[in-house]
């Protein structure tokens, strides 16, 4: 029969000296595992912190950029509302050129009666019907520029 106290192996392995080998190995392992376990959560909790700090950055930099948008469409919004559009100046010009035709008509009328007229007057007629056709081309010219300035 076999002697207890002689070496299982020769090389000197024990089922003792083989089970605290593998022992310490395997608590070597552990520590090394947790240890390494602890560093990659750390690392990981360190990745999460800076993405979520990246994340909050990206939204305040989207929610500034999209006031600039909207602060834009208000002022495009304000700025046709407030212009005249092609149509409304189209309609302003024609009946401006409608009352300088009928201005130019009645001067014309009146410079017809007044050629017989002409010397009795001694053209102060003319001068006044001239210069009342001026002037209602003026109040004209004027009533369309108030209208554009007002509109901006």
């Amino acid at each position: 029969m076999a002697d207890t106290d002689s070496p299982c192996s020769p090389h000197g392995w024990t089922l003792d000296t083989l089970e605290k080998h593998l022992t310490e190995k395997i608590n070597s392992l552990d520590r090394f595992c947790t240890a390494s376990f602890a560093q990659s959560k750390e690392r990981v909790d360190m990745a999460l912190a800076a993405s979520d700090k990246a994340i909050t950055k990206a939204e305040q930099t989207t929610e500034k950029r999209f006031e600039g948008v909207n602060e834009f469409r208000s002022a495009l919004s304000d700025q046709s509302s407030l212009m005249l559009t092609r149509t409304e100046y189209q309609a302003q010009q024609q009946t401006i050129n409608e009352r300088v035709s009928m201005l130019t008509d009645a001067v014309t009328k009146i410079d017809s009666r007044m050629v017989g007229k002409h010397e009795a007057l001694g053209g102060t007629g003319v001068m006044i019907v001239g210069t009342a056709v001026v002037i209602s081309a003026l109040i004209s010219i004027a009533s369309l520029l108030v209208s554009l300035l007002r509109v901006h």
